[in-house]
């Protein structure tokens, strides 16, 4: 019995190494994984709408943003001047915009049509009149936008603002360097990932000197903007 027993154990033992040996290696199991390739057949719209990686959102890209955000932008305009407001000169302008922004609240408004953020902003711009004639502009302006949700990568928003000018744009409609400026306008955010965006803006510009000295007829200028903008 006992001889017989050795026999069986070495008999099972060949037949289990056989076996294993005999089974196919699937290679598409041993090969490693290509994580690259399966992030790359994520589709974006899929990827920028899921949860939050950034922090910057209330929930997802497109939910809201967070109260206490910073945004950075950066823009290029285009102004086509206006002989609106008893303004002589239609005046057009090439502009460079800086802005940093901060929301000052989380999102208002929820389950409404019209839910979105406040945010305020400083704004630089700078850049100069060529028609009628060439001349420089820079100034200093706060704002005031609204941005609204709509759990998309489009965001849509309304601005209004104030601030100071220098410029020797001159008669027959301005007649001092120092001038006040009033904009006001929309755009929109496209953002491209969850920090990013590129952002188109329509903005109303008028300059003027409250009437410190005449003529004060004004600058008045529709400026078309392009831009880039980063949330952290």
């Amino acid at each position: 019995m006992t001889s017989l027993f050795r026999i069986a154990v070495v008999i099972a033992g060949l037949a289990v190494l056989k076996s294993a040996g005999a089974e196919p290696v699937n290679e598409s199991s041993a090969r490693p994984l290509d994580f690259t390739s399966q992030t790359n057949a994520v589709r974006f719209s899929e990827l920028s709408l899921r949860g939050d990686p950034s922090g910057i959102w209330e929930t997802r890209v497109g939910d809201g943003f967070r109260k206490g955000v910073t945004e950075a932008g950066l823009s290029l305009g285009l102004g086509l001047g206006s002989r609106s407001f008893g303004g002589k000169n239609a005046h057009d302008l090439t502009l460079v915009k800086l802005s940093l922004g901060h929301m000052v609240t989380g999102v208002l408004c929820e389950d409404k049509c019209y839910q979105g953020n406040f945010e305020l902003i400083g704004e630089w711009f700078g850049g100069g009149q060529f028609h009628p004639d060439d001349a420089y502009l820079v100034g200093l302006t706060g704002v005031v936008r609204y941005n609204f949700v709509t759990g998309t990568r489009l965001m849509p928003f309304i601005d209004a603002g104030a601030g100071v000018a220098v410029t020797d744009i001159d008669h027959p409609d301005l007649s001092t360097k120092f001038q006040f400026n009033t904009q006001a306008g929309l755009g929109v955010r496209w953002f491209i990932d969850a920090r990013t965006a590129v952002t188109a803006q329509y903005r109303f510009m008028h300059i003027s000197n409250a009437a410190i000295k005449h003529p004060n007829l004004g600058v008045n200028t529709s400026i078309f903007y392009a831009g880039v903008t980063w949330m952290f």
